[in-house]
């Protein structure tokens, strides 16, 4: 059983009336701390489940904080196509009982965790459930863990507007048509954006550079960043909002160096 899309059709009044800083990103299992992050401070969040799936990187992967150091925990997935498919193509290969081993190893993370036993039954629910689109699963956990962290930003599939072009002339072709004044890029951003097409559609490009938190982390001897959000929200459970937006721009900071872009220019943070 699958649960039902984001949103099925768009309509103008499904939008933000003003889309101050957008962002975007690939559906992602396990997110880390600066996915959510990059969400929180955009008026709208756009998945792009339209664009081609790479494997090895984070799409299907993650880790954890185990005992003994870090865990990987990668969802098995089929071998696609010769040209590739999409991020919404990618079908999850379920011969072995993946589900069942994820969780173990979580529970066996976590079950001693100062805030485990708040969140481990809504998280267990989705590893119960017989997942067959990996996009599917990765969306069901980023709703999840939003609403743990009482993010709120609308979130939009890539596919509802048919955006068009490849990376670069995307992303703008996305904020033009979204009507955005900023565009929020990952910090990989700065290997394709077109910086002066942006600001001469008086698109301002910003690029994110997460300064990841420290935080306790129960039974580790030193602090292991980038694990999975859920290490944070295990350990710090309400507190984890903050902890994960410590040190970082806020959403005025981020419509505030827009309006500094658009004088000329490229923002750091």
């Amino acid at each position: 059983m699958q649960p039902p899309a984001l949103s099925q059709a768009v309509t103008e009044a499904d939008l933000p009336q003003s889309v101050a800083v957008l962002s975007a990103h690939q559906p992602v299992y396990l997110p880390w701390l600066g996915l959510f992050h990059k969400i929180e401070v955009a008026d709208l969040f756009i998945i792009y489940d339209d664009v081609p799936y790479t494997r090895y990187l984070w799409y299907n992967r993650n880790q954890i904080l185990g005992p003994n150091g870090a865990i990987q925990l990668t969802v098995p997935v089929r071998r696609g196509r010769p040209d590739g498919m999409t991020h919404a193509e990618v079908l999850i290969d379920n011969a072995t009982n993946w589900r069942q081993k994820h969780w173990r190893s979580i529970d066996l993370a976590y079950r001693k965790a100062p805030h485990f036993g708040a969140y481990a039954l809504e998280l267990q629910r989705i590893y119960a459930t017989d997942w067959e689109r990996l996009i599917d699963l990765n969306l069901a956990q980023l709703r999840l863990f939003s609403a743990w962290l009482s993010i709120r930003t609308p979130i939009r599939m890539a596919s509802e507007f048919a955006f068009e072009g490849a990376k670069a002339e995307r992303a703008l072709n996305m904020s033009i048509r979204l009507k955005a004044r900023a565009l929020l890029f990952g910090a990989n951003g700065r290997d394709y954006a077109d910086i002066d097409a942006h600001l001469a559609a008086r698109i301002a490009p910003l690029f994110q550079s997460y300064v990841h938190p420290q935080y306790t982390q129960r039974g580790a001897l030193e602090f292991r960043p980038y694990m999975s959000v859920v290490d944070l929200i295990f350990n710090h459970g309400p507190a984890s909002r903050d902890i994960l937006l410590s040190g970082n721009w806020t959403k005025e900071d981020c419509v505030r160096l827009s309006h500094e872009a658009l004088g000329g220019g490229e923002i750091h943070q």
